[in-house]
């Protein structure tokens, strides 16, 4: 088996790049193991001991993070979801 393959014969880079994906898709740690077919402790070996992807998972979150709030603000400016979902805009408010 070639240096860095599995099983499957996809490539540690390969499989980060999956996580990474999926993570990006869904926002859980749970989700995005799903989607590449790995475990958490996986995740928590590369996040520890591989600097470039700690880098790209912190950025993914940050990516993520954003993305949420691009709805809730979406959500915050529609007169009528405000009135389905005051507490939306309280949190909002209170996060700015």
């Amino acid at each position: 088996m070639a240096k860095g393959s599995n099983v499957r014969g996809e490539t540690k880079q390969q499989r980060q790049d999956a996580f990474i994906e999926g993570f990006l898709e869904y926002g859980t740690i749970r989700n995005g193991c799903k989607v590449a077919r790995i475990d958490r402790k996986t995740v928590h070996r590369w996040n520890t001991g591989d600097d470039a992807f700690a880098d790209r998972f912190a950025e993914a979150k940050r990516e993520f993070g954003e993305k949420l709030e691009e709805v809730i603000v979406g959500i915050v400016l529609d007169p009528d979801a405000v009135k389905k979902s005051p507490i939306l805009a309280i949190t909002l408010l209170n996060a700015n």
